[in-house]
């Protein structure tokens, strides 16, 4: 009594007079036979859709609202469960429902109208009409391609928000598939919050209303003993709640592991016994998709984790991950949503560009859980495998805003390549790019010379040999850095004589500054012009600013893996900073990567109080 089932086998096609193979085969998970061709039918796709979002008090109050709705006749009805994703990170990136984030509401229901332009405009006047009926609601009419498109991503990334959430208790699928009649769906739901409650764990509440097909997934700590009998006992509960409702244990996922234990009892043995036979005509010897469908193992066995599971000890992280609740957190954020795989965006761009499995942020944190968990020796983070996945990440931080899990591949990098310079030694190049500034202030004295000597043909091939590609300039010095630029400068404009040390005259202009500019490595010494832009920029502003020599602020030391020396750094470079922070004036950079160090990397490396 639903309107979408696939648990089992689609049995009842061959009771037709001429059963069409093909409706037996779909479906059937690679347990019966394996496709060489396939014709697939295809429907057009609608020339328009429409959207409205429309928040609830409550979850029931939302699943009550959604008989009404149905008979409007939209394409579609999506419940969020709007309680445990207000907790995930990244909510904010969808800034057109903010009004409906900002409510205490706990349900949203995502309604869609498809057709050409008149259909899918009717479909909106026809949920205007009947908004009355649906009690004390909230709603927002999206009537733009690109604001449908926002509201209806939001629904995809519900359970990649979910993942990201941190602590233990993760979102598990094991009855996140079941589908009862549509207006049996508010009962049922609420008879599936009592069952996830009386075993003391919460759940969140998402799927396709106008189906009646619900994806819960209970919050559940699987690296524990009780979280995996808690998990066998929500299980055998929510199935005899299916079997009272006489609906389906798996609406659209297919049985899998998760759920193949069940179908003797919801088919019962009659049916059951039809069920292995087929599965004996196709597959006698179990080659195909072994305990899935038929014949399924304890819903507690295969686990990724389970109670046994213990992260080894041996590779001791040296950043904090203290936010994500651990190192092996961190990499355990990862649980192969594959939106790293895609070309739009940022994130990834070694896998947008060559579209390579190997290369993106899923097989990086595949690699690094597979050491953490013994799958792989200690000793494969120094092999050639793991360095063509984890060395070809740019470590641009895409991941950790456009993943909805928000994995920071970035600092999971710097953990590997740190493991690899402790067991291999520093090579002269990553040497070379950790002290940048020391090298380039030591050549400034001497700056023509040393842009003459990188322009020559031995020194591209020297360092070719170091490991820098060929098509790569080396940077132009200039002679006279920024800070003194800017302290000579400084100095004029206040009927000053040229300092000959620079230092006083620094300290001077930032004590009467509202904005320091700090002299990263590039502006310092390859590019003062633009910082001298900036400074100008203020002028004509009437804005008073000044530049600061803070150093180095640990960039160049943590891309290279050196850990110790970023900290060291960043510790100094903060305590140069910090009497500009307390003396409320404004700190601006200039250099990106720069700035992404001082906001996000040097909480992994200070304590608080420094940070």
């Amino acid at each position: 009594q639903t309107r979408r089932r696939v648990s089992g086998y689609n049995l009842k096609e061959l009771l037709a007079p001429q059963p069409n193979l093909a409706r037996v085969l779909v479906g059937s998970e690679g347990t019966l036979a394996l496709f060489t061709e396939l014709e697939v039918a295809l429907d057009p796709r609608p020339a328009v859709r429409l959207s409205a979002a429309l928040s609830f008090a409550t979850l029931r109050r939302a699943l009550e609202a959604n008989i009404v709705i149905l008979s409007t006749g939209p394409s579609a009805v999506e419940l969020l469960d709007m309680g445990p994703l207000r907790r995930a990170p990244n909510l904010r990136a969808y800034r057109l429902l903010t009004p409906l984030l900002d409510t205490t509401d706990e349900a949203v229901l995502l309604v869609e109208y498809q057709g050409d332009e008149g259909e899918a405009r009717a479909g909106l006047e026809r949920l205007r009409a009947v908004e009355k009926e649906l009690g004390d609601s909230f709603a927002l009419y999206f009537s733009t391609a690109a604001e449908v498109a926002q509201a209806w991503q939001l629904r995809r990334a519900v359970l990649p928000l979910l993942m990201g959430a941190p602590g233990p208790l993760r979102p598990t699928s094991f009855v996140e598939d079941t589908a009862v009649a549509p207006e049996k769906l508010a009962d049922y739901v609420s008879d599936f919050k009592r069952i996830v409650a009386q075993h003391g764990a919460t759940a969140s509440f998402t799927g396709h209303c106008s189906a009646g097909c619900m994806h819960v997934r209970p919050m559940l700590d699987l690296k524990s003993a009780q979280g995996v009998a808690t998990m066998a006992a929500i299980a055998e509960d929510v199935g005899k709640l299916v079997l009272a409702y006489h609906g389906a244990f798996s609406g659209e996922h297919g049985d899998g592991y998760s759920r193949s234990w069940f179908n003797p009892v919801l088919f019962g043995p009659e049916l059951y016994a039809d069920l292995v036979a087929l599965k004996d005509a196709f597959d006698p010897e179990r080659r195909l998709g072994p305990g899935h469908v038929v014949e399924g193992p304890p819903l507690t066995e295969h686990l990724r984790f389970g109670p046994t599971y213990r992260a080894r000890t041996e590779w001791r992280p040296r950043l904090s991950w203290e936010r994500e609740g651990g190192f092996d957190a961190g990499i355990e954020k990862c649980f192969g949503a594959g939106q790293c795989k895609k070309i739009t965006g940022t994130m990834c761009p070694p896998a947008s560009v060559t579209r390579d499995e190997s290369l993106s942020t899923r097989a990086r944190a595949n690699a690094l859980q597979a050491v953490l968990s013994g799958a792989l020796p200690l000793d494969a983070l120094t092999g050639d495998e793991l360095h063509d996945v984890l060395g070809t990440c740019l470590a641009c931080k895409a991941c950790k805003t456009e993943c909805p899990a928000g994995v920071d591949m970035a600092a999971l990098k710097v953990e590997w390549l740190a493991e690899v310079r402790a067991r291999e030694g520093v090579p002269v190049l990553a040497r070379a790019v950790a002290n940048l500034r020391t090298l380039s202030r030591l050549a400034v004295p001497v700056a023509p010379v040393v842009n003459a000597l990188g322009r020559t043909s031995l020194a591209h091939r020297l360092a070719a040999r170091a490991g820098v590609a060929p098509e790569r300039r080396f940077p132009t010095l200039v002679r006279r850095p920024l800070t003194r630029r800017f302290a000579d400068h400084w100095a004029a404009a206040h009927g000053r004589p040229r300092p000959l040390r620079r230092g006083a005259t620094l300290r001077e202009a930032a004590q009467q500054a509202e904005v320091v500019l700090v002299a990263d490595c590039f502006i310092e010494y390859q590019e003062p012009e633009i910082g001298e832009a900036f400074v100008a920029l203020l002028e004509r502003a009437h804005v008073r600013s000044a530049v600061v020599d803070a150093g180095c602020c640990g960039r160049t030391m943590l891309s290279t893996g050196l850990v110790e020396a970023a900290r060291g750094a960043a510790r100094r470079a903060a305590r140069r900073l910090a009497p500009h922070a307390r003396a409320g004036r404004a700190i601006a950079w200039i250099e990106p990567s720069c700035l992404a160090m001082v906001l996000d990397d040097w909480e992994r490396l200070l304590p608080r109080d420094e940070a």
